[in-house]
């Protein structure tokens, strides 16, 4: 499958859950996601992130969407 899908949020637990559905069904995932947080909640986040990245088919992007672009902020 070429098919390729953006998932924001990706280390929080709904969109790692998708991102690791869609993998296993053999998407191209690029995941999204602002690592920030402190204790228990970023090591979640990043324990996540070490199980996505060991698909070939995951890109992660460190990435707070709501600063890169004024046009932005009124979507998110």
């Amino acid at each position: 499958m070429n098919n390729i899908i953006i998932i924001t949020g990706v280390a929080g637990f709904i969109g790692y859950s998708l991102a690791d559905k869609l993998l296993n069904k053999r998407y191209s995932i690029i995941g999204i996601d602002a690592m920030f947080g402190s204790g228990e909640n970023l090591r979640l986040k990043q324990r996540r992130l070490e199980i996505l990245q060991e698909y070939k088919a995951f890109k992660f992007v460190n990435v707070d969407l709501s600063l890169m672009n004024n046009n932005l902020r009124g979507v998110l």
